[in-house]
């Protein structure tokens, strides 16, 4: 009998994960610090997805540059460009940019992948790696994890 009760735990515990993991690919186009909790994706508490249709973060596959622009420009959270050049790194990557400058946005229509990272809600933040293809979004891929930067 507690062999039964033992086993069936086991199965109940098996498809809980299973089914939390599924669920953390789809909460993460919108918030992948919440993700991360349920995620072992990138290790431990870390979560990390490509996706090549709809939403993710303030992104839409196959949007336009421009129109990529404007999204980052107008979501709310402060954000930093770890792909910055040299020359611009001081300005779009060791400083947490509120807005996209006009410099800012002359720099990322010249470049066919975007690296940003946005302030997550519980601190940290949320990367996001964009890819272009004739001036449209291709893939973004998604990631955060929970030890990053420690």
């Amino acid at each position: 009998m507690k062999r039964t009760y033992l086993i069936l735990g086991i199965l109940v515990l098996i498809f809980t994960v299973i089914v939390i993991h599924m669920m953390s690919r789809h909460v993460g186009r919108s918030r992948a610090d919440i993700a991360a909790l349920f995620s072992i994706d990138d290790g431990l508490f870390g979560f990390s997805q490509e996706y090549s249709t709809g939403t993710v973060g303030p992104f839409t596959i196959n949007q336009s540059k421009r129109s990529a622009i404007d999204a980052l420009s107008t979501q709310r959270s402060p954000f930093i460009l770890p792909m910055a050049a040299p020359e611009y790194r001081t300005r779009f990557y060791l400083t947490e940019n509120s807005r996209v400058s006009q410099d800012m946005r002359q720099y990322l229509r010249g470049q066919d992948e975007w690296s940003v990272a946005i302030t997550s809600e519980n601190g940290g933040h949320i990367s996001y790696s964009v890819k272009f293809s004739d001036q449209r979004i291709k893939s973004v891929r998604s990631y955060y994890s929970i030890f990053a930067g420690l």
